[in-house]
């Protein structure tokens, strides 16, 4: 006859110390375990980046048209960089009223955008003298109370293409839509380091609202929020005769619709030096709270309105620098911190920041160190 076997449970003093090992374990590997995420992260971002510019290259050197990498952010969203094309050129105006004839970009349709892991952004450096100011009132860029950059000694400026009203009508809106670009010369791919001055680029905004009636297709050269192929769209429209003839269009017209005022495009200036680097980390050196939980970045959203918040394209977010927001010191310090040279109490305050140049011939990206 078999011995009764005795079931003997765990004590409330074993499940205790059982529980506190896994807890012990947890904690040991979690940094660990997010350090592996961040490498993994960074890696899927740089190689993104390579290949959307390397995409854009391509594009001018198969097609033999001038190219270009134009960065995009979508708040709440990712960044991404778009391959466009040249389509032609329009006659704008700057800030002083004055004639200026800005080239004109589109999206290569038939080519994916590159789109980067969420929280992983990208700055282009504007060299002195290529932002708006006094003195060069190109509308790139204008300053603003609640985010200032260095218009003499040169900035790292993001890509402000969403913060604007989608709503807002077709010729409004427009100046607070802008980015950076690298340029590639027609078929040979050579990146364009020469001042043209700030492009536009088309990028229909997502909405019907004050826009003019399709009416069965008639009205369709005035809507490119429903063109299939934007760029086509853009190389006809630009191809209309000008003055008061059949199927002829005003000056005003054509910049209400594709110049800088416009909501559809974006003003985009080129840059031959870009950093890639992770929006939370430079949030916590400049010793903010976090991100803007509405643009998941530190900038505010056009329909947010804090004090002394001034139109619709993005300011700093004040709620996120417990001491009070100095726009131009916080500026100052973002331009520091992605070289590297942000000091803190007479230390360097840790920066990962991957800085890349491009080669002028055969455009492509290569890491620098500041």
């Amino acid at each position: 006859m078999k011995a009764a076997t005795t079931v003997r449970a765990f004590t409330l003093t074993e499940l205790l110390v059982v529980i506190a090992i896994l807890v012990i374990l947890v904690l040991v590997g979690l940094p660990a375990f997010a350090s592996v995420l961040y490498a993994s992260n960074r890696t899927v971002a740089e190689n993104a980046l390579r290949a959307g510019m390397s995409a854009a290259r391509d594009a001018a050197v198969r097609n033999r048209v001038e190219s270009a990498a134009v960065f995009f952010y979508e708040p709440g969203g990712r960044t991404i960089i778009v391959p466009c094309v040249r389509v032609g050129s329009v006659l704008d105006v700057d800030g002083a009223g004055a004639s200026v004839e800005r080239s004109v970009f589109a999206p290569v349709g038939v080519i994916e955008p590159q789109q980067l892991p969420r929280g992983w952004m990208v700055r282009g450096y504007a060299p002195s003298g290529t932002l708006h100011s006094n003195t060069n009132r190109n509308y790139w860029y204008e300053p603003r109370p609640g985010r200032v950059h260095d218009a003499t000694e040169g900035s790292w400026v993001f890509p402000e293409t969403g913060f604007y009203g989608v709503d807002g009508g077709t010729a409004n809106d427009g100046n607070n839509r802008q980015t950076f670009m690298v340029r590639f010369e027609a078929g040979t791919g050579n990146v364009i380091v020469s001042d043209f001055g700030p492009a536009v680029v088309v990028s229909p905004r997502p909405s019907a609202v004050g826009r003019v009636a399709l009416n069965r297709g008639v009205n369709a050269w005035q809507r490119p929020d429903v063109a299939e192929n934007v760029s086509l769209w853009a190389s006809r429209f630009l191809a209309r005769p000008s003055g008061a003839v059949p199927g002829g269009v005003t000056d005003i017209q054509r910049r209400q619709i594709i110049g800088n005022e416009s909501a559809d495009t974006v003003l985009a200036g080129a840059v031959s030096l870009i950093a890639l680097y992770d929006e939370q980390k430079l949030a916590s050196a400049l010793g903010a709270r976090g991100l803007n939980r509405v643009s998941g970045s530190l900038y505010l959203m056009p329909d947010e309105t804090p004090p002394n918040r001034v139109g619709g394209s993005p300011d700093l977010d004040p709620q996120l620098f417990p001491g009070g927001l100095n726009a131009a010191n916080v500026g100052r310090d973002i331009d520091l911190w992605l070289t590297g040279q942000l000091q803190r109490g007479g230390r360097f305050v840790e920066s990962d920041t991957v800085l890349l140049v491009f080669d002028t011939f055969t455009g492509q990206p290569r890491e620098v160190k500041p």
